[in-house]
């Protein structure tokens, strides 16, 4: 890309906004997250992820300073990776025996918290997420696409992009703001 770098806001700082983020920067993207929650210390609930064919594709998004971190994210760093730990168990709920076995070569449990920890943190040191930012308006100029597009927060603050890619979930405001029915 010539010239300055297109900004590209990113509207919720989850997994799938940190991936992304992590993606478009290497693209070439200058991209900044907007999060309604107050911190990256909010979620207290966390739980482990199994990642396994899709474990390629997620770290070919990663920095190189995420992806040297990322087996920090691991939910048991020390275990070593046997066939047996590298299994999907199908188990009979009344009789707790194992029905299927699956091995699957590669598999590994990260946790969710550590793993958005780690794709926050080149995002958070230079300032790149802004936290307790709810958006409220999207203000788009319809006749003129190459002006950039205004966000409105709660709090009172506005930001430009010239993209917005909204992450925030499955109540999105982002898409309730711009596919609304207009009365």
């Amino acid at each position: 890309m010539s010239g300055p770098s297109p900004r590209v806001a990113i509207i919720g700082a989850g997994l799938t906004g940190l991936l992304k983020a992590h993606d478009l920067k290497k693209g070439g993207f200058e991209v900044v997250l907007f999060n309604k929650e107050e911190s990256l210390d909010v979620r207290l609930r966390d739980w482990p992820i199994s990642l396994h064919w899709g474990l390629p594709a997620l770290k070919s998004l990663l920095s190189e300073s995420a992806l040297a971190n990322f087996p920090k994210a691991l939910s048991r760093p020390h275990l070593e990776y046997t066939p047996d730990v590298e299994s999907m168990l199908c188990i009979n709920g009344k009789t707790g025996e194992v029905m299927i076995k699956s091995v699957v070569p590669g598999l590994r449990r990260i946790t969710r918290q550590r793993l958005r920890r780690i794709l926050a943190a080149e995002f958070e040191s230079a300032g790149a997420i802004q936290w307790g930012k709810r958006l409220e308006k999207l203000d788009v100029d319809d006749e003129h696409h190459d002006q950039p597009v205004r966000m409105v927060f709660a709090d009172g603050t506005t930001a430009e992009a010239d993209y917005v890619l909204g992450t925030d979930g499955t109540s999105s405001k982002t898409r309730e703001l711009l596919f609304r029915d207009d009365p």
